[in-house]
């Protein structure tokens, strides 16, 4: 994640204009997706499951 460095000031710019290798990229921004879905499950998720 950090060995590269990014090409634009934003992580939307490295994004937006992706390196030679999409799937690095694909995979990063799943892994980010999945960081923050697991982030958000363990603040908000436990109050959700003890209301149902």
């Amino acid at each position: 994640m950090y060995g590269r460095p990014a090409r634009g000031p934003s992580d939307k710019t490295r994004i937006r204009a992706p390196p030679r290798h999409p799937d690095s990229v694909i995979q990063f921004i799943k892994v980010e997706s999945e960081h923050v879905e697991k982030h958000s499950a363990s603040s908000n998720g436990e109050d959700r499951n003890s209301l149902h």
